[in-house]
Formats: structure tokens, sequence, C-alpha cells
């Protein structure tokens, strides 16, 4: 399961975020039983500044 965690500390609140791929369910278990939720009004965006080859697990 590959995890990218970003740690956000601003006047908010907020204590952390997660970034999970849909189709991982074991990992969207995972963290939903540690308490983190989806948010539904968030969109990921993604540019690729150099060419590269994605790699999925």
């Amino acid at each position: 399961m590959q995890i990218r965690k970003v740690r956000i500390e601003d006047y908010r609140g907020i204590g952390s975020a997660l970034v999970v791929f849909d189709r991982n369910e074991t990992g969207n278990k995972f963290w939903e039983n540690r308490g983190f939720t989806v948010r539904n009004d968030l969109v990921y965006r993604n540019k690729a500044v150099k060419e590269m080859v994605r790699i999925d697990t």
C-alpha cells in the first residue's frame, strides 16, 4: 500500500491530509478506521512537467 502523507498546520487547525487511490480499498478502510473521512469538496489535479512512466501498485 502506498501512502503519501502531507502535514498541514495552519490557522484553521487542519492536522493532516492523505492521498489514497480510490481503488485502494484496503488503504481506505485502514484510514477510515483511524478517523479519516473522505472530503467531497476537493479535486486532485496533476500536471506533468516532464514525461514520466507511472508505476501504480
